[in-house]
């Protein structure tokens, strides 16, 4: 999602233009057993 207008990112030196909302990334990047941390705490929960 976009923080800055395309005018602001051109013109800023620093700062954030953009959010991430979702990363979609290719079939077994991971295996499936992986979770990171908060989705331990949550299961264990």
């Amino acid at each position: 999602e976009s923080l800055m207008s395309d005018i602001e990112i051109k013109e800023a030196t620093k700062g954030y233009a953009f959010q991430t909302k979702r990363i979609i990334m290719t079939a077994n990047t991971y295996p499936k057993n992986w979770h990171s941390k908060s989705s331990k705490n949550e299961l264990l929960s």
